[in-house]
């Protein structure tokens, strides 16, 4: 019987996937939502959605406390509202946080 060669690089990728737990992705959507390090689990996302556009934010949160220029390339530029701060790369939403810190 032929020997199969198996490249080295996949003896230790095979491993780390299943251990990342992305070898198998219906173990992973089984899986409970875990809030992110530093969230309460009663964590409840603040501001606009990931990937919507400045001019729905604006139609639907309203004009924001200030509006920052953008930063770096690609511009990531940050509007502030008075309890969330929304960043976005270009004109699309990449991320929205609480202003609030907590104790």
């Amino acid at each position: 019987m032929p020997r199969l060669r198996v490249p080295a690089a996949m003896l230790t990728l095979v491993p780390l996937l299943l251990a990342a737990g992305l070898a198998s992705p219906a173990i992973a959507q089984t899986q409970p939502a875990m809030p992110a390090a530093g969230q309460s689990a009663g964590f409840m996302p603040v501001g606009p959605e990931r990937g919507a556009r400045m001019e729905a934010v604006e139609s639907q949160y309203g004009v924001p406390s200030a509006k920052l220029p953008p930063v770096g390339e690609p511009p990531i530029i940050r509007w502030v509202y008075p309890d969330y701060t929304v960043y976005f790369e270009r004109e699309y939403v990449i991320h929205s946080v609480s202003n609030r810190l907590e104790n």
